[in-house]
């Protein structure tokens, strides 16, 4: 787990679904949901499902929920001097 990857976006990782019908399943013909702060994005076209993953480290954006800019460039000069 490295706080340098935390809360930074990158190309997204692409994965598709297919689901099974179920009889109550499928009531809108799209939908749309982000999800983990915007990085998961969910694009659901009746049983189809795309998923774009825009997260860098999904375990250090748990443990660094609030990461900024200027905390990894701390980490990492103060890393120089380690």
């Amino acid at each position: 787990m490295n706080m340098l990857k935390a809360n930074r976006w990158k190309l997204p990782k692409v994965s598709f679904r297919k689901h099974k019908k179920n009889k109550n399943c499928w009531k809108k013909w799209f939908v749309f949901d982000r999800y983990w702060g915007g990085r998961l994005w969910y694009f659901t076209i009746r049983r189809f499902q795309m998923v774009l993953d825009f997260r860098m480290c999904p375990l250090a954006d748990m443990v660094y929920p609030s990461a900024t800019k200027q905390d990894r460039s701390a980490v990492k000069d103060a890393n120089k001097y380690l």
